[in-house]
């Protein structure tokens, strides 16, 4: 087997390397990474939802700094700001 210097520049073969971790520890480490706690549903009233496309229409903030700024998805302000639009005409 050749040293890990002897290995810079080539493929690695992962599948010959020493597996370090057993399968079942692996597998409970993958599947808690990145995981967030679900936010229960919201519902929100169409009053709301133009003031807050009003907003990205103007253009004084980005959709994302919308979002942010109100603790929204960058997808439901996209789609309540297109809403607008259509509203507008």
């Amino acid at each position: 087997m050749r040293s890990p210097a002897q290995l810079s520049g080539s493929l690695v073969r992962y599948d010959l390397l020493p597996v370090t971790r057993s399968l079942a520890n692996s597998k409970k480490l993958m599947e808690s990474m990145g995981k967030k706690k679900a936010r229960p549903r919201r519902s929100f009233m169409p009053e709301f939802k133009a003031e807050i496309g009003e907003l990205c229409r103007r253009g004084d903030r980005s959709v994302g700094q919308v979002a942010k700024d109100c603790d929204l998805t960058e997808t439901a302000v996209r789609d309540w700001a297109r809403q607008v639009q259509v509203d507008a005409g």
